[in-house]
């Protein structure tokens, strides 16, 4: 099934309304100021969303994906295409649960390195901290192929 990303933010009609459908999926609050990008199935239903936070100017954003069922390559590009061209970042960075063993897993396969460890970031788990660098991105992220 193809997706549709939609970027949005707070001060948006869409912004809210994908950061209460977060909120009803994962118990945790989106609070402003932040930048999404909106999954949308072909009825325009919310089936994920990337959250874009911590924003330096030129440098650095932070990224929490949560996409059950949707993280195609065709998302993956969108949400690249977002930090780098969007916002014009040269990083991102993306934190991991320890426990999160399939997405550790993937993420050398999406370009992103290991930078280091924070104890106890996720309450009482560590986070794995990945960073993902604009010249480190691969031909394959940036051609136009289908997932």
């Amino acid at each position: 099934m193809p997706f549709k990303v939609v970027f949005t933010d707070h001060t948006l009609k869409l912004g809210p309304l994908v950061a209460e459908w977060y909120k009803e999926k994962t118990g945790s609050e989106i609070t402003p100021p932040y930048a999404l990008a909106a999954i949308l199935d072909q009825e325009y239903n919310i089936q994920g969303v990337v959250w874009y936070y911590d924003y330096q100017p030129q440098g650095n954003v932070d990224i929490h994906i949560y996409t059950p069922g949707c993280f195609t390559r065709n998302v993956i590009r969108v949400v690249y295409s977002i930090a780098f061209n969007g916002l014009g970042c040269t990083r991102i960075t993306a934190k991991v649960a320890r426990s999160n063993k399939k997405l550790l897993k993937l993420m050398p396969r999406l370009g992103f390195v290991y930078e280091f460890t924070q104890k106890r970031y996720f309450k009482d788990e560590d986070a794995i901290v990945h960073v993902l660098f604009r010249e480190n991105i691969t031909d394959a992220w940036t051609q136009n192929t289908k997932s």
